[in-house]
């Protein structure tokens, strides 16, 4: 990259690990899965897991599970609550209003039925904390400026990194002060770096995708024009209508769902 100071990789690295969540046998709830595929492509628990970190999201409902005594097979609790942890703040109608991963994921495993997908949030990590830093150090008319101030301990005082100082009508941001003295009034040394003064981050949402569901679901798309003539037995059977119309569709399944255009 052409500019005066992008010469080698920097790393921000969390202690924590990344966990999606998943909708256990379709049973319309969403929980974290610490689990990968092994060498037959099947879904097994890690070994020896790395730290995660999580948000509670308050409680959510959905179908009916128990625990038991894995000793007696006594029932302990039969219950439709849980607690909702995740990624995200709130899997609702309206969505998320933050991520705390570093990107958008390009698929999320379950909330087929609240919406989430079309108000997925872009309130992540990088841009809350590091699209601005990161626009700045790698745009192609970057610049570094190493020069000698005279600071007063009041500049020091005020001082934050998130300040913009203009030096002969260009912006840039202090990167580091060196050999400030606060005893003996005189001349420092300062890195600078140019910016283009971005405009702050403003969230908003996006449509992520949603894989088709293996088991109880039937999802079919329709064209571009109208979608008919279709019929299910499935459990669940969701259709999501073409462009203008939906219609002559017969199904036998517990669920039906139809999502006109």
């Amino acid at each position: 990259m052409d500019n005066d100071f992008v010469s080698n990789d920097s790393k921000i690295e969390l202690i924590f690990s990344s966990t999606i969540n998943t909708d256990p046998q379709n049973q319309n709830r969403s929980l974290p899965s610490i689990n990968k595929n092994n060498d037959l492509g099947e879904v097994v628990p890690y070994d020896n897991p790395n730290i995660r970190i999580f948000q509670y999201g308050g409680t959510r409902y959905g179908e009916t599970f128990t625990f038991t005594d894995p000793s007696t097979g006594d029932v302990l609790l039969t219950t439709t609550e849980y607690p909702f942890i995740c990624h995200i703040d709130d899997d609702g109608l309206f969505g998320p209003t933050m991520d705390i991963l570093f990107e958008t994921p390009y698929e999320i495993y379950w909330g087929l039925n609240t919406g989430i997908k079309n108000n997925y949030t872009t309130n992540n990590l990088f841009n809350k904390y590091y699209r601005v830093f990161v626009q700045d150090f790698t745009d192609k008319d970057s610049k570094l400026l190493r020069a000698y101030f005279n600071l007063t301990p009041l500049d020091i005082f005020n001082f934050k990194f998130s300040n913009i100082v203009q030096i002969d009508g260009v912006n840039f941001r202090v990167n580091k002060i060196m050999d400030y003295n606060p005893v003996v009034s005189s001349v420092c040394k300062v890195e600078l770096t140019k910016t283009k003064v971005s405009s702050p981050f403003v969230s908003g949402v996006i449509d992520i995708d949603t894989p088709t569901p293996t088991g109880p679901y039937t999802i079919i798309e329709g064209g571009l024009d109208e979608v008919r003539n279709v019929s299910a037995t499935n459990d669940t059977y969701i259709l999501d209508g073409g462009l203008d119309e939906v219609r002559n569709i017969a199904a036998t399944g517990t669920i039906y769902i139809v999502d006109g255009q």
